[in-house]
């Protein structure tokens, strides 16, 4: 019985130590990920300081077609009209497809690595208010001022308890 009770001890601490070792190869992909994301946005940023704007956009088009940070900043840059002629139908389009591809949990979809916990909140959050912001002025989608309003108070109802839990913490006795 001991002996038995032994194997089955070394078996499950065998398997923790395996899942152990893949969340950790997952953790340092997603970090990998972030590092790259960084790099690119730091080369592209350097290349927009400089003045070399012209194919600015066209940095941003990938094989992938979504790749959550780089799909909001080429959004980002049609709703501003940096870089390019402000296009709100195009920027509606993004937000509004990466907004679909957060909530997607359908396993044919394109393999992306996955997003962190906080990111999800973060990214969502953005996405909301800027749909909301498109269609409260009825800039590249119809003026919905319902639908703005209720876009706006998920973002916020999202937002709430992070933000608090990070700026307005009271100190510990």
């Amino acid at each position: 019985m001991n002996q038995e009770f032994a194997e089955a001890t070394k078996k499950i601490e065998r398997s923790i130590a395996a899942s152990n070792r893949l969340d950790e190869e997952i953790r340092q992909a997603v970090r990998e990920r972030e590092r790259k994301t960084r790099q690119h946005h730091m080369l592209l940023s350097t290349a927009f300081k400089e003045s070399r704007c012209s194919d600015f956009l066209e940095l941003l088009d990938f094989e992938v077609p979504l790749i959550i940070p780089e799909s909001l900043l080429k959004a980002d840059l049609y709703m501003r009209g940096t870089c390019a002629k402000q296009n709100f139908s195009k920027a509606f389009a993004l937000y509004d497809t990466a907004l679909h591809y957060i909530y997607d949990d359908n396993p044919k979809a394109i393999a992306q690595p996955k997003i962190l916990f906080e990111e999800y909140y973060g990214y969502t959050a953005h996405i909301k208010f800027r749909l909301a912001t498109l269609y409260w002025r009825g800039q590249g989608v119809l003026q919905d001022k319902k639908k703005a309003l209720e876009l706006s108070k998920d973002a916020v109802i999202m937002l709430a308890p992070w933000y608090a839990r990070i700026n307005h913490r009271p100190p510990d006795p």
